[in-house]
């Protein structure tokens, strides 16, 4: 399987090419790229959350309790004080990382169900559902941020397939081959009430608002494609009309 740092890395260069597609088209502001984007990494290493303990695993575990207490308190930042918004994130920070991920460690086997396609959107339906119902962020915003999750929870799926692969080494496919792509596990049981969370947490979540129809519209893929690579002179508006003196 690949290492943290090539997972952060994939997540980090999709959530950029996503969220600079959210911003030249409109469908989102500064703020919510960078919600997204943060969403993204936290997908990219969601799935080895119940991995053994290790320093990756310590950074991911750093990473996603910050990011939840930032987003506690940009949500609350209009109703507190910066010291009780202080006090609220340092709280949020050390219950993730010290009493729910440990907890979720122990009543895990790493790379079992949680490293699977359906945990991807168990996952993105309960942080949209979150965002909305528990943050008060906007229907729209919250679906894209989910979004931008299984973006990056998939895609840590992928690059792990595409190293258990081993398509640049020698000896042929390595034994976790197949392994990390997976829609269910041996245990039919657990993967029947994985699937039953899946339902129950899309009942949770907001309405799109048309979000999907604003993605596909003609204006939104016409606007990404025009924008996403120059036609002409690469960074002409950066110099376009000035004198370049040497």
């Amino acid at each position: 399987m690949a290492d943290f740092h090539g997972h952060v890395t994939a997540a980090t260069i999709a959530s950029g090419l996503g969220g600079a597609s959210l911003l030249v088209t409109g469908l989102s502001g500064v703020e919510g790229v960078l919600l997204c984007f943060a969403a993204g990494i936290l997908g990219g290493v969601l799935p080895d959350i119940d991995a053994d303990d290790s320093i990756p695993l310590e950074l991911a575990f750093s990473f996603v309790s910050t990011a939840f207490a930032f987003l506690v308190v940009f949500a609350l930042a209009s109703r507190l004080t910066v010291v009780e918004l202080l006090l609220l994130g340092f709280a949020c920070a050390a219950f993730v990382k010290r009493v729910v991920f440990r907890l979720f460690n122990r009543l895990t086997v790493h790379r079992g169900l949680i490293h699977s396609i359906p945990a991807g959107l168990l996952f993105s339906f309960g942080f949209t559902a979150s965002l909305h119902s528990l943050l008060g962020f906007s229907p729209r915003l919250s679906w894209l941020a989910g979004g931008f999750l299984l973006l990056g929870y998939w895609l840590h799926l992928v690059v792990d397939e595409l190293y258990g692969l081993n398509l640049f080494g020698t000896g042929g496919a390595k034994r976790s081959s197949g392994r990390a792509l997976k829609w269910h596990s041996s245990n039919w049981l657990a993967t029947l009430a994985l699937y039953a969370a899946v339902v129950g947490a899309f009942f949770l979540t907001p309405d799109s608002q048309g979000l999907l129809a604003d993605i596909f519209r003609d204006e939104t893929l016409r606007g990404i494609r025009t924008r996403f690579v120059p036609e002409g002179s690469w960074f002409a508006p950066l110099w376009r009309g000035r004198e370049v003196t040497w």
